[in-house]
């Protein structure tokens, strides 16, 4: 039952922690108590996913560079490092296109359903990108 859980870890101290208790095999590294404009920040993050194997970062979609505020670059530092972004929370089509334009993998919503998110016209197409594997992304 262990395995089906996703864990959210806020630094490496608390991933050390839960660890010692049960190796989870599902963990996202949770920014929003400590979200800055300090890029050393967000590469601190990306080498400690990458040490400690976390392959998702979730993060503000505040945070995301999008096509209005192109200097919200830290999801693209992530990127750099090939970890997946998830955003939450996010219960409007118009903001769910804008994310996954963005190369977002992951959305956390209250209300989307899968139907809703099929309708969006993505500008991306993963493969040609490499941003991952989000299942809603279509070719155009």
């Amino acid at each position: 039952l262990l395995d089906r859980v996703i864990v959210q870890v806020y630094d490496a101290d608390s991933y050390d922690t839960i660890m010692s208790v049960f190796p989870f095999s599902n963990v996202v590294y949770a920014t929003y108590l400590h979200e800055t404009k300090d890029e050393s920040y967000w590469r601190q993050v990306a080498e400690e996913c990458l040490e400690r194997n976390i392959s998702m970062v979730s993060i503000s979609r505040s945070f995301i560079s999008t096509k209005k505020h192109p200097e919200m670059k830290y999801a693209s530092i992530l990127k750099e490092y090939n970890l997946q972004i998830c955003t939450y929370t996010i219960d409007k089509i118009s903001d769910a296109e804008r994310m996954i334009n963005s190369g977002v993998d992951l959305l956390v919503t209250n209300i989307l359903t899968e139907e809703d998110l099929g309708l969006i016209n993505t500008e991306i197409k993963r493969e040609d990108e490499g941003l991952g594997r989000n299942n809603y992304s279509k070719d155009i």
